[in-house]
This record gives structure tokens, sequence and C-alpha cells, in this order.
């Protein structure tokens, strides 16, 4: 089964309501300007971030335009210090590919081991818009969706105010 096919799946599977809008391959949020975003609605980043000693695997979504202060998360949920983890990694924990990297992907974390950092800014809006692990897409959903799903998984959770990371 395809990634994103699993999304919808459980989309599906829990009767969530949700748009799709097909895009060319979006790398980076800036390969996301020409989408047209539902009213009071943002897209989403993802930040694949491991901890010093690699034992501790976090995903952070954000506004997309936020430029995120990795030490302000570190501070707020009490770890060592953050860095952004590698592909390799990234595959191993989510079966995700850079480009592709969504809240989706606790998905395929069978064993709940990521912890996922949602920046309590997206609970602002109505929708938020995600890839559905395939960054041809983004799908808009309700945010509260995206954090019923990692519930579900059993991933850890934070919902905090993630900082701006200040020039």
């Amino acid at each position: 089964m395809e990634a994103f096919q699993k999304v919808y799946q459980y989309l599906k599977d829990h009767h969530i309501t949700y748009d799709v809008v097909e895009h060319e391959p979006a790398f980076h949020v800036s390969d996301l300007v020409d989408i047209k975003e539902p009213e009071n609605s943002v897209g989403v980043k993802n930040l694949f971030l491991r901890d010093e000693k690699k034992q501790n695997f976090f995903l952070a979504v954000v506004p997309q335009s936020k430029r995120v202060d990795i030490k302000d998360i570190r501070r707020k949920i009490g770890c060592k210090p953050l860095s952004f983890a590698d592909a390799d990694f990234l595959w191993q924990f989510l079966r995700l590919t850079p480009g592709s990297v969504s809240p989706f992907g606790v998905l395929n974390d069978e064993n709940a081991l990521v912890t996922v950092i949602l920046d309590e800014e997206l609970f602002n809006y109505d929708k938020i818009g995600p890839h559905p692990n395939d960054n041809t897409k983004t799908i808009w959903l309700q945010p509260q969706a995206i954090k019923e799903m990692i519930e579900r998984n059993g991933n850890p959770l934070f919902i905090i105010p993630v900082a701006q990371k200040l020039s």
C-alpha cells in the first residue's frame, strides 16, 4: 500500500472530512507558494528532530511560515539538545523520505516511538494543510483530527507554543 493510501484509509475509517489539493512535488515550504489555502487555514511544515544521543526522536509540526527556535522546544519539553535527524532515521521511524514528512507519518510508527510536538498556534485555524505522506498533495482538515490521530496511535504528544527564531 502506498504511503498516502494508508492516510486516506485512516481518514475514511474515522469519518474525517478533508479536502485534497494536488500540486507539483514540494520538497520545501517555499515550493508551495502557489497553493490556495482555504479560509482561516494554514499550511504546515514538519521538522524531524533527534536528541544529541540519537535515542529520542521528535516530529515538530508548525505553521509553514514560522522559523522555529529548536532550543526553545528543547527547554519546553525538557530534553537533551536537539538537531535535525537524517534521512536514515526518518525512514527507520516513520517510513518517510525527505520532502514527504508529515504528521500522518505516525501511522507508520507502529511502536509509537516518535514524540510529536504540535504548535498550539495550529489550533487557531479551522484547517491545517499537511502532506498525506506524499509531497504532491496537501490535505486540508481540522487540526483536532491530527491531534486525535496521534493520540489513537499512542505517540507521546506535546502541544506547546513553539517560539519563532529571532534573526
